[in-house]
């Protein structure tokens, strides 16, 4: 069986022993963190398939998270962020900064997996790179993560041929 390595960005050990129990139930391999900055140095080491990621840090928030990432790069896959009903507010300022969807908490097993399936089968977005096309006939990843739920036919890709370039940084 092949690793399917995800981050986990929570601060409540609670939910970060929750998110790892489902996820392992459905395959994959969680790296469960607890700040932006044990996140980062996670993501200057491995590649995850996605990453699920609190709006609410202690000390930080998923935003900051964003912001640090787009300097510093790496593969966190699509971003999925955890959201608690005060901070529906700033769901915009952190989808113009790339996360890829959101899922508001308490949430049903069934309803992260949707969220991870929708995610998911978005283009694969690069993080810390320039946001100008490559060189025609550079190489592009081409490899497929496909998450597979028990009892679900629908298989989505977290990565193909086509990448989409990180936002640009905004002031």
């Amino acid at each position: 069986m092949r690793v399917r390595p995800v981050l986990t960005v929570e601060a409540t050990p609670a939910l970060r022993s929750h998110l790892k129990g489902l996820l392992e139930e459905w395959g994959y391999e969680p790296i469960g963190v607890g700040s932006v900055d044990e996140a980062l140095a996670a993501l200057a080491t491995s590649q995850f398939e996605f990453s699920l990621v609190d709006m609410d840090l202690d000390g930080t928030d998923g935003i900051d998270f964003l912001h640090r990432l787009k300097v510093q790069g790496g593969d966190p896959g699509p971003i999925i962020l955890l959201f608690d009903p005060p901070d529906t507010k700033r769901i915009a300022d952190a989808a113009a900064l790339g996360a890829d969807d959101f899922l508001q908490k308490p949430f049903k097993p069934e309803e992260l997996e949707n969220t991870i399936k929708t995610a998911c089968s978005a283009t694969r977005r690069v993080w810390g790179l320039s946001t100008t096309c490559p060189p025609a006939g550079a190489a592009r990843s081409s490899k497929s993560i496909a998450p597979q739920f028990p009892g679900s036919s629908s298989k989505a890709s977290c990565s193909g041929t086509s990448v989409a370039p990180s936002p640009a940084p905004t002031s």
